[in-house]
């Protein structure tokens, strides 16, 4: 519910959440292809390799959380 008050390039919006039928919890959001910073970070062949770039990504998930905080939620 929150990120759908947070329009933010960094939040994918969520289009819909509830319940299945056996009790867990579900949400739907958009659809982000690509491969996961688990993935990327594992797929280096070592720990220097593209350090820029992924200082990069850092800098954009904090200026992210930056965002949710300014608005109250984080």
């Amino acid at each position: 519910r929150i990120t759908g008050l947070l329009e933010h390039p960094g939040i994918p919006p969520v289009h819909a959440l509830g319940t299945l039928p056996d009790g867990r919890p579900f949400l739907a959001m958009k659809l982000i292809h690509g491969r996961t910073l688990d993935q990327l970070l594992r797929d280096r062949p070592d720990p220097a390799a593209d350090r820029p770039r992924f200082v990069d990504v850092f800098g954009q998930i904090a200026q992210t959380l930056g965002f949710a905080h300014q608005q109250g939620y984080v």
